[in-house]
């Protein structure tokens, strides 16, 4: 497995990505892979195009992918920001079902982490609810509860690798 930034064309698999991992997911009610797969295609390609914009987001952003045999496993997207007093934004990860648990997401954040601090982002925050079950992943790479729905690094320069 590696990690690489994704381009545009990866938009699609990266959505793909996200869909089946929510459609396991107790953390979003298991919903239908069909149903969601369009919007979320949408979003995530408008997220990489630059034309879909979180709240409270800059232009400068990033998406890294882990791939491995040229199949894409997991992704993890992030952005300047001015929620929250933030610098940075962790705004997806997923990864694919099959492939949770064995250090997908673990290696993607870091990659993630590299990069928003050599951008000058140290303070970065999560959406992630007290009641998700990926809120003890963030938790466990040192985030701290900002309050019942997200998580903050304070000093993301400071968080060990």
């Amino acid at each position: 497995m590696f990690i690489r930034p994704a381009t545009l064309d990866d938009a699609d698999a990266c959505a793909f990505v996200m869909s089946l991992a929510m459609s396991v997911s107790d953390d979003y009610n298991r919903p239908d892979l069909d149903e969601i797969l369009p919007h979320w295609q949408f979003r995530v390609s408008g997220y990489m195009a630059g034309t879909y914009h979180p709240g409270f987001s800059r232009e400068e952003r990033v998406v890294y992918v882990a791939e491995e045999s040229s199949s894409i496993l997991g992704f993890i997207a992030g952005h300047r920001t001015m929620r929250f007093g933030c610098d940075g934004e962790l705004q997806w990860a997923f990864v694919l079902p099959d492939y949770q648990r064995r250090g997908v997401s673990s290696s993607l954040l870091s990659s993630l982490r590299q990069w928003f601090v050599d951008h000058g982002m140290r303070k970065v925050c999560v959406n992630a609810s007290s009641d998700m079950a990926t809120r003890a992943f963030y938790l466990k790479h040192d985030a701290t509860p900002m309050n019942d729905h997200w998580c903050v690094w304070e000093d993301l320069g400071s968080v060990k690798r």
